[in-house]
């Protein structure tokens, strides 16, 4: 087969070329540099949220007892009814001929609402068996267990707020005691709250949650988003003399999404929090005027 070797024009285009490709790189197009958004850092108030299921019990609550035995031959006061202190509950004839002339009146020993009867009329009782109860219910406390780990945040005369779910309302509350006995079986000791003012918004019965803030001071604290994580280590990216720098950090307690700093950070540095782009240690950036 009879090849045809290339003209002396093709190899001088194909010289030409080879030489402009040397001669003259490609060069790369520089990019603006990333736009970043920061966070000032300034000293704000820190706390620890401590949260606990509540239950609302009648601070005032007297139980009723049948005195005698007999049978209920009348109820003055039913379910529900407002009485006061000395008025007559309900009435017990006695079943021996000889008493039935001098009826067993049974009063409250408060002024309340008849909250519980556990008898009716006819009913046959003994001497000591419960008949009801009288209940003031303007008149409540707050019932909590406390996590031994907790103890330590928890005192007398602290305040917090109490809050039913589904309700926007918040009743403020006081810690009046908390027991020093730590029940092995639950790891818990018991609190007892009052409301810290009107306590129109609740009723025997309701249970809440209430939540206290504990260990109130100053520091710092960034979204956890704007962490970098290097093996064990932690680091955030300053903006300094319009460049960045992988600054180390010592992480504190998390809550809610944000990380309070315990070092590595000073009042008025700017702390990368978002990036339009990736950027590496030393780079030029832009701080959005947004920030």
């Amino acid at each position: 087969m009879r090849t045809c070797a290339p003209s002396a024009a093709a190899i001088r285009v194909t010289t030409f070329m080879l030489a402009m490709s040397v001669t003259h790189p490609v060069l790369a197009v520089p990019q603006p540099p990333a736009t970043v958004s920061v966070i000032q850092i300034k000293k704000v108030e820190l706390s620890e949220s401590l949260l606990y299921p509540a239950r609302v019990v009648p601070k005032v609550n007297s139980v009723i007892l049948a005195e005698t035995d007999g049978v209920i031959s009348k109820i003055q006061s039913p379910l529900g009814q407002s009485v006061s202190s000395g008025a007559r509950i309900l009435t017990i004839s006695h079943t021996d001929p000889v008493y039935q002339f001098a009826p067993f009146r049974v009063n409250s020993p408060i002024s309340g609402v008849v909250s519980s009867l556990e008898v009716t009329e006819g009913t046959q009782v003994s001497k000591g068996q419960r008949l009801g109860a009288v209940t003031d219910p303007k008149k409540v406390r707050f019932n909590i267990e406390i996590p031994a780990s907790d103890l330590a945040y928890v005192s007398r005369g602290m305040k917090g707020v109490f809050q039913i779910a589904g309700r926007d309302e918040v009743v403020p509350v006081v810690i009046r005691g908390v027991s020093p006995f730590v029940d092995p079986a639950t790891g818990t000791a018991s609190g007892e709250l009052e409301p810290d003012g009107k306590s129109a918004l609740v009723s025997p019965g309701l249970v809440g949650q209430v939540s206290f803030k504990a260990n109130l001071h100053q520091g710092f604290s960034i979204p956890e988003h704007a962490i970098i994580y290097k093996g064990d280590a932690t680091f955030v990216r300053l903006v300094k003399d319009g460049k960045t720098l992988l600054t180390p950090v010592k992480l504190g307690r998390r809550q809610r999404g944000t990380f309070e700093i315990t070092g590595g950070l000073e009042v008025g540095m700017s702390v990368i929090e978002r990036a339009s782009r990736y950027i590496a240690d030393g780079d030029a950036v832009q701080v959005s005027t947004g920030s």
